[in-house]
């Protein structure tokens, strides 16, 4: 198998801060002549100058007030050792001894989901020229077309048939591209269809890739539901920028978050919170909002994900309001403004520890003794996940407080 470097460029560039980089490794190419704590001028490198007017920035921007030349570090490198985007990359973080992540490339699923990034791409072009589809995404729904693209949003052909034989009943549906969980470049590995007039079943999922009788052997474990986050690939900086990660359901409520600006949304795609997720989660942030369903279903869901969430040391926040079903209903209610979103937000949310504690007391708090002592042994192995030996200790007593 070949490899291919999986790189976090946030990380990378903070890890080579722009104007110690170029005072170290460009000094020969780059002369500073001015500087201060927040930028540095030189001699513009990509055109004739007299006064230096090539600004870096503490940041890791630079900018040519003279011929307009602007990027970052990884642009800098890029024109300056004529390379393209991954050589800029690995020589940086030979630099500065960052150790980039090198991914095996399984060369079935490549072609695999080449193949579906063709069908994507031909969606989209669906989407563009279908009036009735369009208009429902736009209009009624209330995306974007910049949002549109982001998400890679489209629409199966009327006779879908015609070019897929692995899925069927999926013509003339609003196609959900669920791509891999990589920062550059990611591709399609799987898709959700939704009819467009509430016709049932309204979604229909790729089939999960789990190297069935009847699948390809070669293609196991390239798509399975349970182990993906929707819109991940689209939240890679969003999380890194905020740290912290609000989980939802469906397709629309990470959609419509991102249109409202919190593009550090995810989705679950209405399964239930798999550890699988989580671990990915657990690898980018220990701070988690989740925002699930307003019905039963969510709610039974919420107070199981966060004991899993606890059990790798997440102690999440949850959202917890009557008055929208989902986040798509409340980014639409507030017409994706985002101040004002946030603003409910916060005063919605609640410590998830504390709720599912309460929650178990206020169900035995009456009952007889028996139960009561049943009640304290479940709600004392939820508090044993604490990891924190104060907050250890303050619902201990409050649990014995309330059922003794």
């Amino acid at each position: 198998m070949n490899t291919v470097v999986d790189i976090n460029t946030e990380e990378l560039k903070a890890s080579a801060p722009i104007i110690p980089y170029i005072k170290t490794f460009y000094r020969d190419k780059i002369t500073i002549t001015k500087e201060n704590n927040n930028v540095a001028f030189a001699s513009c490198i990509f055109h004739d100058e007299d006064t230096a007017s090539l600004a870096f920035y503490a940041n890791g921007t630079y900018k040519c007030f003279g011929c307009g030349e602007h990027g970052d570090l990884i642009t800098l490198v890029q024109k300056i050792e004529n390379v393209d985007f991954h050589s800029a990359c690995e020589i940086i973080a030979n630099n500065v001894g960052y150790k980039l992540n090198y991914v095996q490339v399984n060369e079935n699923w490549e072609k695999y989901k080449d193949e579906l990034d063709k069908h994507t791409r031909r969606y989209w072009a669906n989407l563009q020229n279908n009036v009735e589809a369009l208009n429902y995404l736009i209009n009624t729904r209330k995306i974007s077309p910049e949002i549109i693209n982001i998400f890679r949003l489209g629409f199966t052909d009327q006779n879908e048939y015609r070019y897929r034989k692995d899925m069927e009943n999926i013509s003339s549906k609003l196609v959900f591209p669920i791509l891999e969980h990589r920062r550059i470049n990611p591709k399609c590995i799987g898709m959700a269809y939704r009819s467009l007039r509430d016709e049932k079943p309204k979604y229909i999922n790729d089939h999960n890739q789990t190297g069935s009788s009847n699948q390809d052997p070669n293609l196991s474990g390239v798509f399975i539901k349970g182990n993906t986050l929707y819109g991940l690939a689209q939240s890679y900086k969003g999380i890194s920028t905020n740290n912290f990660i609000i989980v939802t359901e469906g397709y629309f409520d990470v959609i419509s978050m991102h249109q409202s600006g919190f593009t550090n949304t995810v989705g679950i795609m209405g399964t239930s919170f798999t550890k699988e997720q989580i671990n990915t989660i657990k690898r980018l942030t220990d701070n988690v909002i989740l925002m699930l369903d307003n019905d039963v279903a969510g709610i039974t869901s919420m107070k199981k994900a966060i004991i899993e969430l606890m059990k790798v040391g997440i102690r999440p926040l949850i959202f917890m309001n009557n008055k929208y079903k989902d986040p798509d209903e409340m980014c639409k209610a507030f017409e994706h403004d985002h101040y004002k979103i946030l603003s409910f937000i916060k005063c919605n949310l609640i410590d998830g520890i504390g709720y599912v504690i309460h929650d178990i007391i206020y169900n035995h708090k009456e009952t007889i003794v028996k139960e009561r002592i049943k009640a304290f042994t479940e709600a004392s192995k939820i508090i044993s996940l604490i990891q924190d030996s104060y907050q250890k200790e303050a619902y201990t007593i409050e649990l014995k407080k309330e059922l003794y």
